[in-house]
């Protein structure tokens, strides 16, 4: 039963993303209680012609203050920036919405983003040794992110079978990894 399931929504996904055109598309961070913007690790692709990117910082009834961030319709957004209060026993501290660019939301309501870009490197993640997301067939279908280790980078290959789509996969591998003769790390 899980197989199944888990296959429909591998199907599904793409589809709704291919339906709208490829001009209206807004890459947003996805996240439900992140601590920092490396905690909002998924991308999640809005239609700008109804949707805009938003992040709201959340202040839970345990007084923690975590982000909730994704797409949200353009009149919900208009009328967040003055509804701001409790929700669901969770005190809003912050809402804001944006469309200007892609990844616009993480940048707002003071989500922590500082990732040093000397000693950590973000990257796509899709891989089909790993559970979050499997390796793709369209590069622009890869939604989720990591940030490597000190010592590792980002990667992309492309993978070729004989009477199967060419798939991608993205990721970190160490700098010490010896490469193959492509210069894609060994698995």
């Amino acid at each position: 039963m899980k197989l199944l399931v888990l296959s429909f929504i591998c199907v599904v996904v793409p589809c709704v993303f291919a339906q709208i055109p490829e001009q209206n598309k807004l890459r947003c961070r996805l996240c439900n209680n992140a601590r920092t913007l490396r905690d909002c690790s998924t991308i999640t692709i809005c239609d700008n012609r109804t949707e805009e990117c938003y992040m709201d910082e959340v202040i839970t009834s345990t007084y923690e203050i975590v982000y909730r961030g994704g797409c949200r319709a353009i009149n919900r957004c208009s009328a967040s920036s003055t509804v701001i209060g409790k929700r669901q026993g969770d005190l809003i501290s912050c809402s804001e919405c944006c469309r200007s660019e892609h990844d616009c939301n993480s940048k707002m309501c003071g989500i922590d983003n500082t990732i040093p870009a000397i000693k950590y490197n973000q990257c796509y993640f899709c891989d089909s040794a790993h559970p979050d997301q499997g390796d793709v067939t369209d590069p622009n279908d890869c939604i989720t992110q990591t940030t490597c280790d000190v010592d590792q980078v980002c990667f992309g290959q492309n993978k070729f079978h004989p009477g199967q789509p060419t798939s991608f996969r993205y990721g970190c591998f160490n700098l010490e990894v010896k490469p193959n003769t492509c210069g894609y790390p060994e698995k």
